[in-house]
C-alpha cells in the first residue's frame, strides 16, 4: 500500500494513502501547542484536498493533550474535517482498556455518525479502515 509523507518532524509524522484516501498521524511522544495543531492542520489540508473519510490516529506514545488543544481540536479542527465527509476514525492507544473520558468522546462522535474504533496495533487499525465503506 503506497503512502506519502506529508509532514515529518521530531514530534509527529503525517502520511496519506492516496488509493484508500486514508490520513494517518503518529505522535512520537507527548505533543501539545503548535506542534499538535500543525500536525492536525496538515491532516485537515489532506482531508480538504482529497475529500477523505478515514483517519488513523496513532497516539500510543502521547500520554495526554493539554485542555486548550482539546478545545481547539473540538472547535476548529473537527468542523474542518467533518465538513469534508470524515466518517471513520481508528485510534491506536497503548491500551484499549475502558477509559471513561475516551468512552465519552466515542459516544459523542457516534451521535454525529462518525464510527470510532480503538486499537493497540496500527496495522490492525489500517486494515479496519481499508474495509470501511
Amino acid at each position: 500500500m503506497h503512502k506519502e509523507t506529508i509532514l515529518d518532524h521530531d514530534q509527529s509524522t503525517v502520511w496519506f494513502y492516496p488509493e484508500e484516501k486514508i490520513v494517518h498521524h503518529q505522535f512520537k511522544g507527548n505533543i501539545n501547542g503548535d506542534a499538535f495543531q500543525n500536525t492536525l492542520n496538515a491532516s485537515a489540508e489532506i482531508f480538504e484536498a482529497y475529500r477523505c473519510q478515514k483517519y488513523l490516529s496513532d497516539d500510543r506514545l502521547n500520554t495526554g493533550v493539554d485542555q486548550a488543544d482539546v478545545q481547539w481540536a473540538i472547535s476548529e479542527w473537527n468542523p474542518r474535517v467533518l465538513a469534508c465527509g470524515w466518517r471513520f476514525w481508528a485510534i491506536v492507544k497503548s491500551s484499549t482498556e475502558s477509559d471513561p473520558e475516551m468512552d465519552k468522546v466515542i459516544e459523542a462522535y457516534e451521535r454525529i455518525n462518525l464510527k470510532v474504533q480503538l486499537f493497540e496495533d496500527p496495522t490492525e487499525a489500517l486494515e479496519w479502515l481499508k474495509q470501511q465503506n
